[in-house]
């Protein structure tokens, strides 16, 4: 398994509000919000609670849920205990490779795709006004991306002390690549586009380095974090 990632400001935003961190077969992005860098705060907490709960001797996606839960109490407990962090919040989609499936836990509007044999999946639902009018079949998906509410979410870490988790398990597959990113890539990068850097046989990392530059491209008017799980071909899925 390799694992290439990059975050970046882009080239509007003052400072970098998302994060992400990897350690073994786990792997998560976040998107932080809130003024006076407290959106940074956010991200930063989540991931830390995250990467710090144990995640062995329970089944594999309520640990992963559980662990998602309480960085949503952590970061909203603190958004109580300091004024200057009232109101902060931040999305978190998280993936883990275990006995042979990816486990994925997510809120918010960052996303977990799958690429597998030539095709792109988008595996999450975004949580956010836009993601339900498409759902409904009230906008298009051109009309989504530059829709007036599109960064409105419906669900996100910290607003609340309890958080709704969605999870996802499915089958992994030797030369599987599981894309994580925020929004600021998502926003001005389309799937195909994102297919067509994931279909080539470069290393994660350069994939990754890809990805952000195809959104700098396009103006990188947010932050653009990109994380890609590279699951070789000649590897077991089997992950412990």
């Amino acid at each position: 398994m390799r694992v290439g990632a990059v975050t970046d400001r882009g080239q509007l935003r003052p400072n970098n509000e998302d994060g992400y961190r990897v350690r073994g077969s786990l792997a998560a992005v976040a998107d932080g919000m809130g003024g006076h860098q407290a959106g940074e705060v956010a991200s930063s907490v989540a991931l830390d609670v995250l990467f710090a709960h144990p995640l062995d001797g329970v089944a594999p996606g309520e640990a992963l849920r559980a662990g998602v839960r309480e960085a949503n109490r952590r970061v909203h407990a603190l958004s109580l205990a300091r004024p200057e962090y009232a109101g902060m919040g931040t999305t978190l989609t998280a993936a883990r490779l275990v006995g042979g499936r990816w486990w994925i836990a997510h809120v918010g509007d960052s996303r977990a795709y799958l690429f597998r044999r030539g095709d792109l999946r988008q595996v999450t639902r975004d949580h956010s006004v836009v993601a339900e009018l498409l759902a409904l079949g009230q906008i298009t998906a051109e009309e989504a991306r530059a829709h007036p509410q599109r960064n409105l979410l419906t669900r996100a870490l910290g607003l609340e002390a309890d958080v709704e988790v969605d999870l996802y398990s499915l089958p992994a597959v030797a030369g599987d690549r599981l894309l994580l990113c925020t929004d600021g890539l998502t926003g001005v990068v389309q799937d195909d586009v994102v297919r067509e850097i994931l279909v080539r046989e470069d290393p994660p990392d350069v994939q990754a380095r890809r990805l952000a530059g195809k959104a700098h491209d396009r103006g990188a008017p947010d932050n653009v974090t990109v994380v890609i799980v590279s699951l070789d071909a000649d590897s077991s899925p089997d992950a412990p």
